[in-house]
């Protein structure tokens, strides 16, 4: 049974919906379960919930070998509050913390910048090189996407592409000539002043291995909470 072939559960989905909260520890999966469009399968006390935009997948409680096995792509980043075991053989565990926002309001401090920092349009979308087109494509979708245009070109994005009633992933990237620049900075702290007015608090998740976003992301203001883990097939 393939990921196209699993049958979707929606009252699984329903159910998953009223029992796990809306906390920062659940954005990731709350944002997919809130997708009708998402694939959920398995029971209550062990679930996967396959996202319908991109190779990502959520694993909830306890599953069973079998229906990992069955559902559980090549390609996909499957995420989960902690590492479980009876994934098929080749995939990798590797830990990563999630992060939210202290007391200070650090990000509000982030001046103005020299260059425009500003909602990424259909036009400017197309001027983005792939694959990062297509992920941003998803995020354009589903919550705000701002963009640094550095001589008509955009450079620098941030996006809020998963999000739950409460709290939305802040996801950042620039392209590479122009990192280290400091550009990304204001991107996020833009995303984060527009969701924020909708009600919803940033969550900054970053591989433990990926040490310039943790950095980034405490530069902002962000205080690590607890760990996800994240699995990918070797």
């Amino acid at each position: 049974m393939s990921h196209e072939s699993a049958r979707h559960d929606p009252r699984l989905q329903t159910q998953l919906l009223a029992s796990i909260p809306d906390i920062p520890r659940y954005v990731y999966v709350r944002a997919l379960l809130l997708d009708p469009a998402s694939v959920v399968v398995g029971s209550l006390q062990g679930a996967v919930v396959l996202s319908s935009t991109g190779p990502l997948a959520f694993v909830h409680g306890e599953p069973p070998r079998d229906l990992l096995s069955s559902v559980l792509k090549d390609d996909l980043e499957v995420l989960s509050l902690r590492p479980i075991e009876g994934l098929p053989a080749g995939w990798i565990w590797e830990r990563g913390t999630l992060m939210t926002l202290g007391a200070d309001d650090r990000f509000q401090q982030v001046g103005e910048a020299m260059d425009p920092v500003v909602p990424l349009t259909r036009e400017l979308l197309e001027m983005v090189p792939d694959p990062l087109r297509q992920e941003l494509g998803i995020a354009f979708e589903t919550g705000s996407v701002m963009c640094m245009v550095v001589d008509g070109q955009p450079v620098s994005f941030a996006s809020a592409p998963l999000c739950s009633e409460s709290y939305f992933d802040l996801s950042v990237d620039t392209l590479e000539a122009f990192r280290n620049r400091g550009y990304a900075r204001f991107c996020a702290s833009a995303v984060m002043r527009a969701e924020m007015d909708k009600g919803r608090n940033p969550v900054w998740g970053a591989k433990d291995s990926n040490l310039p976003s943790l950095r980034a992301g405490q530069s902002l203001g962000f205080i690590p909470r607890e760990h996800l883990w994240l699995a990918t097939k070797a």
